[in-house]
């Protein structure tokens, strides 16, 4: 990773989107902790590469639109001007087909479920 992609934070709250377009449902009514979910996932997100990890970061965790995200993302090429809003929704669609991958999915499944089980045991 590179210096840029260091300081990246994460916090369980801002992330239940990214898990309910992984899923394409809504989960955060169905998962009384996000916690534990969120463990799943924690340990997903820095497998992807920085530059996917940072468009999650900026439109999911600091609510960035897709034109803001486009003016502060760094340029791979050494062109001038903020990165298009086209190619900002390319690279969100990325990451979340990246996060859907059998094998990165298989941990937050493995998260959620477990999560579902602690909660609904009768």
């Amino acid at each position: 990773m590179t210096k840029i992609y260091q300081d990246i934070s994460f916090s369980p709250e801002n992330w239940v989107s990214i898990l309910e377009d992984v899923y394409r449902v809504s989960i955060s009514d169905k998962l009384d902790s996000i916690d534990i979910a969120w463990d799943g996932l924690s340990e997903v997100l820095p497998t992807l590469e920085g530059r996917y990890l940072l468009v999650l970061k900026r439109l999911y965790a600091d609510g960035l639109t897709l034109k803001e995200c486009g003016n502060k993302m760094p340029r791979k090429d050494k062109l001038k001007g903020p990165i298009g809003t086209e190619r900002i929704r390319q690279m969100k669609h990325k990451a979340i087909r990246m996060l859907r991958h059998p094998s990165r999915k298989k941990i937050i499944d493995s998260c959620i479920v477990g999560a579902w089980r602690l909660n609904h045991k009768q």
